[in-house]
Parts: structure tokens; C-alpha cells; sequence
């Protein structure tokens, strides 16, 4: 397959223009990004942007070297009216800001140049389509981009992108084979907004006014303070869950490809189901009521206590700390699993 891989960071400002077809951005925020670089199409240039630096400035720096480019495609995540581009966010309050780096796209795009914006539900409502004119109006190419979540069905995704400034439904930078195996979602990682403790299912504790939706990547972190989040009620399906405060599990269901919580995790009542390829991670986990289940491994790295409750599903528990367990409440070990390292 003849395609050119390339990190942004090493571009050389002295070599010749280059004349290419088609350029594929991707964010190394988003998840398992090396599946969708080893499955572009055939003749598709791909440049990583790195998520710690602007990822405008990124594109427009590798723009400068090359013509005649027909299509750009940004993969990183996305809200409503807005795109994460390495460390920025870009949306109709910060697009003007960037006017000169659009005019350097426009100079290396070819007429009639298409700009596929992949990013979850970037045109939904008003905003979302006013982001897309706006950046058709200062880059000159037509803009496509989705209303909905981008990515794995089984996260409510798909590759439909259905909003467009032209005439016609862009082509995608990605081979049908990889869009069907690509397990994540192209959704912008939801956090908690305050250092004060709080309920998974209210509005205000969320960046945006948003509790987690299905496929999401969620962070949840105060270096300072010492928080307790507690998911009480709902069925959610998040793509990855990182906490560095404490977390109790009360009620509902919440299933999760990759869970790392740097503190403690009680689990109380309800269905925390983990089915990730990657371990996930507790440094302290106690279990009093519920059921803990999936086909993935979770590691608890300190201390674990077990007094009720059951485990199930044919993943691992794997105990590298102090275990207690309590023989007479114990529910059931369903298929599941438990390794004890300690």
C-alpha cells in the first residue's frame, strides 16, 4: 500500500513543496489511532498531531509544504460546534483567531478541495453548522462533517457523515474493513468540572452541562482535592473511565472498555461490567453488594474487600495487594477468575 506516515513535529521547513492527493490528520488523543493509521486508503498521507501543542498550528505548518491538495481529513474528537485539535479547541468563538493559518490552507488546497471533519456530532444543531460555513468560507474548500457519534457501532457510532456545504457526500479516508473493526468512538473527553463531591447523573458537575454519554472517555482528576464521585442510576457505555478520586458504584449500569481508578472504588449495588483487550486498573477496591462482570481484566493493585455481592462474566480479577474476603455473604465467582497475587 503506498502511504506516507508522517509526525508533524518533524517536519522539515526547508524541503521542497510536496504534491499531494489527499492528507489524513489524526490526533493521537483518540483512541487506538494506530488501527485507523494502518488503514487509510491507498495513496492517503497520514500526519499525526501531537495533543500536548495547538493542532491547528500543526496542520497549517504541515500545509506550507505542500499543493494541490484535494482533500484534508481531521480525525480527532468532537462536541456540537466544536473540534479538539491537540490542546485547542476550535468553535465559533475561537475560529477568528486562526484566520491566517486558514489562509495558508486555502493556498495549499486545490480547487474544489474537500475538508472532511470526522469528530462526533461537530454539525449537530445551529452552532455545529455555522462552525462548518465558517470554515468553508475561510479555507475556500467544501466541509463535511456528522451530526452523530463517529466510530464503533457497538459505542453508538457510525461513519455517516451527513452534513456538507457542497453537493455531494465526501469519500473517507478510511478502508470499509478498518471502519468496521475500529473499536472507539471520535467523542471529546467528558470531565468534572468542580473539586466537590457529586452525582454521576447531574448536569452542572459536567464540562459542557453533559453527563457521560455512550462512548465517551471520561476524566476525572484534582491534584489538591480529595473528591467522591457516585454513579447512582442510568445505563451508560463509556469507551474509558480515568479517576484520581473516589468512586462508589451505588445503582444502574455502567460498562466500560478500560477503567483506571488511582484511588478508591466501592461497588455497592448495580452492574459494573469491564470488557476491554487492556487491563483495567483499582489501586483500593471493596465490594459490599452488586455484581462486577465482562470479559476483561481488572487489576487491583493494593487492597481488596469482599463481603457481598458476586462476580461474573469470563474476564479475571487479578489481587496483587491484601485480599479479605467474606466466605458466608459472597453471592457466586460466575466463570469469572480470581487471581490472588498478594
Amino acid at each position: 500500500m503506498n502511504n506516507t506516515y508522517i509526525l508533524v513535529n518533524n517536519i522539515d521547513d526547508t524541503q521542497s513543496l510536496i504534491s499531494q492527493h489527499s492528507i489524513a490528520f489524526i490526533d493521537k488523543n483518540v483512541p487506538d489511532y494506530e488501527s485507523l493509521v494502518r488503514g487509510v486508503v491507498e495513496g492517503t498521507e497520514v500526519v499525526l498531531l501531537n495533543p500536548d501543542s495547538d493542532g491547528v498550528r500543526q496542520i497549517t505548518a504541515a500545509l506550507a509544504q505542500r499543493v494541490s491538495v484535494t482533500s484534508i481529513h481531521i480525525v480527532s474528537h468532537g462536541i456540537p460546534g466544536q473540534i479538539q485539535l491537540g490542546n485547542v479547541d476550535l468553535n465559533i468563538e475561537t475560529i477568528n483567531r486562526y484566520a491566517v493559518d486558514f489562509q495558508q490552507w486555502a493556498i495549499a488546497l486545490a480547487q474544489d478541495a474537500e475538508l472532511v471533519i470526522y469528530g462526533c456530532e461537530v454539525a449537530q444543531d445551529n452552532i455545529g453548522k455555522s462552525l462548518i460555513w465558517q470554515l468553508s468560507k475561510l479555507t475556500g474548500a467544501t466541509v463535511t462533517a456528522s451530526v452523530t457519534k463517529t466510530g464503533s457501532a457497538a459505542l453508538g457510532g457510525d461513519w455517516n457523515l451527513t452534513v456538507t456545504t457542497g453537493t455531494k457526500a465526501a469519500d473517507l479516508a478510511f478502508l470499509a474493513t478498518t471502519r468496521k473493526k475500529y473499536s472507539g468512538v471520535l467523542a471529546e473527553n467528558r470531565t468534572w468540572k468542580s473539586a466537590i463531591n457529586g452525582f454521576w447523573d447531574v448536569s452542572s458537575n459536567w464540562t459542557n452541562n453533559q453527563p457521560p454519554l455512550t462512548g465517551d472517555d471520561v476524566t476525572i482528576s484534582f491534584p489538591i482535592n480529595d473528591i467522591t464521585t457516585t454513579y447512582r442510576t442510568g445505563n451508560t457505555s463509556l469507551n474509558s473511565f480515568v479517576s484520581d478520586e473516589a468512586f462508589v458504584f451505588s445503582g444502574g449500569t455502567l460498562t466500560i472498555n478500560i477503567l483506571d481508578v488511582n484511588n478508591n472504588l466501592t461497588l455497592n449495588s448495580g452492574s459494573l461490567t469491564l470488557n476491554g483487550t487492556t487491563a483495567s486498573a483499582i489501586d483500593n477496591f471493596t465490594q459490599t453488594g452488586g455484581a462486577l462482570a465482562g470479559t476483561g481484566e481488572v487489576i487491583v493493585n493494593n487492597t481488596f474487600n469482599w463481603s457481598n455481592g458476586y462476580q461474573a462474566g469470563i474476564g479475571k480479577t487479578t489481587l496483587k495487594g491484601n485480599s479479605t474476603f467474606s466466605t458466608t455473604n459472597i453471592k457466586s465467582i460466575d466463570r469469572r477468575t480470581i487471581e490472588n497475587q498478594g
